[in-house]
């Protein structure tokens, strides 16, 4: 019995954004290394070395799927890190540091803000202030490649500067992509809050979308449409051409849930337009992967591949590791409709081995709950409810009803297969009402055919 498919994480779904998780591999930064190499002792850092640095960044830095941060705002985080690490250029280790960064390797560079973060913290509340701003540059290296680090950095930012609004942002993307929903959310509301008494509407944006994103990830759909609303007004209003691109992503991918596909390629193709008017890579790539999703869900398999072909050749040559697990999981979407399973399985494989190692759980959930898919079409039951409830543990855990909801519904088909009708019953009737709470009517409509045709 064929069931919903599990959809891969989606690369983007919002504006002021994210995450999401990058680590980037810097490939650029080799001529940086070859530029510092020499023995001359190091008094700071040229101005071409330091634009080397950020273009390099700013070329393998990848936007995450819920995108709670743009590309813009992570760039100036890890500018602003340059910046304060140059400054520290009689610090002892600051040769040394800007070497390894040369080489992609931030781990020196975040010891020497650590060290002026602990002598600034010791001197008392009057350098809190300080303390702070090192704890936050801190957080935007470790947030390459190690995101607990990064979360601990930032917690430890607003606990010595409370009033930071970019402190508190970046917090909440942290605890977002560690799947700590309930926190993340209460640190954008603190963003609104600031945002809100600053007068800061680029700010209260940025609170809106993130906010809307949480919803959305719990199946709110009607308070995340009314928050990317919001988000859109302040960015139509104030022209910017990124935000609303975003925005409009964001509104296709909530049509997307609902089924509204017509809507949703209307506004997702009015995003792509303005991503490639800016050039803006990142955000193709995330656009054509959510078309291809889309085209997909119609059933034309040839245009989807061809959409997520093109999001994985940019996102490949960006270095963008989540960006290529989320396009490998949807090309094996695609081969499990085909009905090859074989290759289905590689690509679901290679999707979920990345995530593994970004210890992205949200994308674990969604490969494991294609892999079980796979050997429920095989008939391998037994193997298919294994995967299929790691990934329900993990989404019951961060609290995605959308994907309980499939979990459900896959479950309720493994047991009527095996003739446990009243166990299949409950699964599917859990489902129904996991849809019904999210608004999800083609679901809706699929999980109660089911129903019906369950013998009594």
């Amino acid at each position: 019995m064929e069931w919903l498919p599990q959809w891969t994480t989606d690369p983007k779904i919002m504006v002021p954004a994210v995450l999401v998780i990058i680590l980037a591999t810097f490939k650029g930064l080799w001529e940086l290394f070859k530029h510092f190499r020499s023995p001359r002792e190091i008094t700071g850092i040229s101005p071409e070395s330091h634009a080397m640095i950020v273009r390099a960044f700013e070329e393998q830095y990848a936007s995450t799927r819920a995108e709670l941060t743009d590309q813009r705002e992570q760039t100036a985080a890890f500018k602003a890190a340059v910046d304060a690490l140059e400054a520290e250029h009689d610090r002892p280790g600051f040769s040394d540091a800007v070497t390894a960064l040369a080489q992609g390797k931030t781990g020196q560079a975040e010891a020497l803000f650590r060290s002026v973060l602990d002598e600034e913290r010791a001197r008392g509340h009057s350098a809190f202030g300080t303390a702070a701003a090192a704890a936050r540059h801190l957080g935007a290296l470790a947030f390459l490649h190690d995101s607990n680090a990064a979360l601990a950095a930032y917690r430890e930012a607003v606990e010595l500067d409370p009033a930071s609004l970019d402190g508190w942002n970046r917090l909440g993307h942290l605890l977002f992509r560690t799947g700590e929903l309930d926190d993340a959310a209460s640190a954008y509301r603190r963003v609104q809050l600031l945002s809100r008494e600053a007068n800061d509407q680029s700010g209260l944006a940025v609170a809106y979308g993130n906010l809307g994103i949480i919803a959305q990830a719990r199946g709110n759909l009607d308070e995340a449409e009314s928050f990317q609303r919001k988000a859109l007004a302040i960015h139509e209003d104030r022209v910017h051409r990124e935000g609303m691109a975003n925005q409009y992503g964001n509104l296709g991918l909530i049509a997307r849930t609902r089924g509204n596909l017509d809507e949703a390629e209307e506004f997702l193709r009015k995003s792509l337009a303005i991503h490639e008017d800016l050039g803006h890579r990142s955000g193709m790539a995330a656009t054509y992967g959510n078309l291809g999703i889309i085209a997909q869900t119609r059933g034309n398999l040839d245009e989807a591949e061809n959409f997520q072909r093109k999001a994985l050749a940019i996102d490949e040559d960006r270095g963008h590791r989540e960006g290529m697990a989320n396009q490998y999981g949807n090309l094996g979407l695609i081969e499990q409709m085909r009905g090859n399973l074989d290759e289905a399985e590689d690509f679901h494989r290679k999707a979920l081995a990345i995530h593994e190692d970004l210890g992205r759980r949200e994308g674990m959930a969604n490969q494991y709950g294609n892999l079980g898919l796979i050997e429920q079409t095989r008939g391998n039951l037994d193997e298919a409810e294994k995967f299929l409830r790691k990934s329900l543990a993990i989404n019951e855990d961060l609290g995605h009803r959308m994907n309980m909801a499939k979990q459900y519904g896959s479950l309720g088909s493994i047991a009527q297969t095996r003739g446990d009708l009243a166990e299949a019953r409950r699964l599917y009737e859990r489902s129904l009402d996991l849809f019904r709470a999210v608004g999800a009517q083609p679901a809706i409509e699929h999980v109660e055919a089911l129903l019906a045709a369950l013998p009594q």
